[in-house]
């Protein structure tokens, strides 16, 4: 039999782990992540007086 003529390509220089992610943090924050995270604690956190103000909001006069 010949050779296999197929060099395979050399490895990428970075670390993979497992998941073919990289294992080094990238040093730019995940802003949108943060926000969005944060949003959701807020609305957890001051549900009631959201809700105060939405019903307050759509509170229908009827005195006329």
């Amino acid at each position: 039999m010949s050779e296999n003529p197929y060099e395979p390509p050399d490895p990428d220089k970075r670390e993979l782990d497992r998941w073919n992610e990289t294992i080094h943090d990238d040093p730019v924050a995940d802003w949108g992540e943060f926000i969005f995270i944060m949003a959701v604690f807020v609305m957890i956190l001051f549900h009631p007086l959201l809700i105060d103000l939405v019903a307050l909001l759509f509170e229908v006069n009827t005195n006329g």
